[in-house]
């Protein structure tokens, strides 16, 4: 393949990444890249569609963190001030109430991250691939000391 023939290949597979990550929808991502839903899938098969399309979200997933964390941080730091002696008893006690909440689904959250992180290794070592997306369709369950699928 020519250097402009694979410098036009590797835009298009990032468009039709970019497009399938925005939509859930590998019609909508070979529409958007201009290419037929055929040759999608067989990039789907390709370690290297496979890599980046792992790298693009895993991007994806690390800026909505940070985002998340931001919002998170002056969340809590309303709350915080909204426990002052200056606001009505009622009102500090849900603000309390709401700081205790949102630091309960952050450690939550750390510890779903760190499952996950194990998971991906394990099946890594195993030479498994865990999708990053779509979500299955069958409903997850967390157990306390497990991640379970169960059949619906």
């Amino acid at each position: 393949m020519s250097l402009l023939a694979n410098s036009v290949q590797t835009n298009r597979a990032e468009v039709a990444i970019s497009a399938y990550l925005a939509s859930g929808s590998w019609a909508q991502a070979a529409s958007a890249a201009k290419v037929s839903l055929r040759t999608v899938t067989r990039w789907k098969t390709a370690d290297w569609f496979q890599g980046r399309l792992k790298e693009v979200a895993e991007e994806l997933a690390l800026a909505a963190r940070q985002v998340g964390a931001a919002v998170l941080v002056e969340s809590l730091c309303t709350l915080r001030e909204l426990q002052g002696e200056k606001y009505s008893p009622q009102v500090r006690v849900l603000a309390a109430s709401r700081a205790g909440e949102l630091t309960l689904r952050i450690a939550e959250h750390a510890d779903l991250k760190t499952r996950l992180d194990s998971l991906e290794q394990s099946l890594g070592a195993r030479g498994g691939l865990l999708a990053v997306v779509p979500p299955p369709p069958a409903p997850w369950s967390l157990s306390s000391d497990q991640v379970d699928l169960e059949a619906p």
